[in-house]
């Protein structure tokens, strides 16, 4: 979504720097930088990289437009302008931007259920793991009955973003029809594309999830400087390809057995020739909910491309191994 007009004279514009390790903020109105948040109104527009929903619930209560950059605009900004990196920097630099080009900025609303209930699981699932290696050396009655408490709140919270999850159609007519993608990973899928509307090619939703390449390979992440995809969400796309292998699931399986048999017939090593294979799997995974997620939105579709090879059969959501579950929705 684009940026708040500038221009409106009665429209009041703070630029917020917020630093999670310190939790602490700056603001800065183009004059001067101040320690303290603005008593929030319908007439403000708060811009910032990143800021927790808890410090804005009050202001998008009260009507207050908060508007939302992405940090390696920033890192790049004060890079090019070879400017120290400190909070009253960073503050006046998203002020600059703002006004330089608000639509650099995407309007935030809050975060949708899924989010939180993704952040969730991640938090529960590493919660019981960590108490159950605790308790396996000191197992007795009270030890079992904290691991089924934590195991019941689990399940529990299953069941909440189940029934968020059935309130779109991506969920019920594609992910919830391939096999080894559960609730949680639906939930952060869905959750982490924050609308389809945003990727109006294939290439872009690659790139958000790191599937991209970069002079010919796969990109990695260099110590000191920022990766231009979220990393949860690539982190997430591993623990699929993970699944898709466990679970032996129709067509991307099949994809990642020829994919990995080819690489080391051409002479590379297994644990090498693994990663290409996953990566492969999730990229035609990726193309197949891009797909999908647009024409149930009755978004256009751009024609697919893959290393400049025109009509792929992967990659052109024409699979080598079709499999009737998994294409009907996107061959509608």
């Amino acid at each position: 979504m684009e940026a708040t007009n500038t221009k409106n004279p009665e429209q009041q514009i703070f630029a917020i720097d917020w630093a999670h390790k310190e939790d602490k903020f700056l603001v800065y109105n183009g004059q001067k930088i101040t320690k303290k948040l603005p008593t929030p109104t319908n007439t403000m527009t708060w811009i910032t990289e990143n800021i927790p929903t808890k410090m804005v619930k009050n202001a998008l209560q009260a009507g207050t437009t908060i508007q939302r950059c992405s940090s390696n605009i920033i890192a790049k900004m004060r890079q090019e302008q070879n400017i120290e990196k400190t909070d009253e920097n960073d503050v006046k630099l998203i002020y600059q931007l703002f006004t330089d080009n608000p639509k650099a900025f995407r309007k935030f609303t809050g975060d949708p259920p899924l989010k939180t209930y993704y952040a969730l699981f991640k938090e529960m699932q590493q919660s019981r793991v960590r108490t159950g290696n605790r308790l396996y050396a000191n197992e007795n009655d009270n030890a079992k009955k904290v691991f089924e408490g934590l195991e019941n709140q689990e399940a529990l919270l299953n069941k909440i973003c189940q029934e968020e999850l059935e309130k779109y159609p991506i969920y019920t007519k594609f992910l919830n029809e391939t096999k080894g993608i559960g609730v949680a990973m639906a939930a952060g899928l869905i959750a982490f594309t924050a609308g389809i509307n945003r990727f109006d090619t294939i290439s872009k939703l690659w790139a958000y999830f790191g599937y991209h390449v970069i002079d010919g390979k796969a990109p990695k992440k260099k110590a000191g400087e920022m990766a231009n995809w979220h990393q949860q969400a690539r982190s997430l796309c591993y623990v699929i390809s993970v699944m898709f292998i466990q679970h032996r699931t129709p067509k991307y399986r099949q994809i990642y057995d020829e994919e990995k048999t080819k690489q080391i017939k051409n002479g590379l090593k297994k644990g090498h020739a693994d990663m290409r294979a996953r990566r492969k799997m999730v990229k035609a995974f990726l193309q197949d909910y891009w797909l999908a997620y647009r024409k149930l939105e009755g978004l256009p579709i751009t024609k697919p491309y893959h290393e400049n090879v025109e009509n792929h059969p992967v990659y052109a959501g024409q699979s080598q191994h079709p499999d009737e579950t998994q294409n009907k929705v996107a061959n509608q």
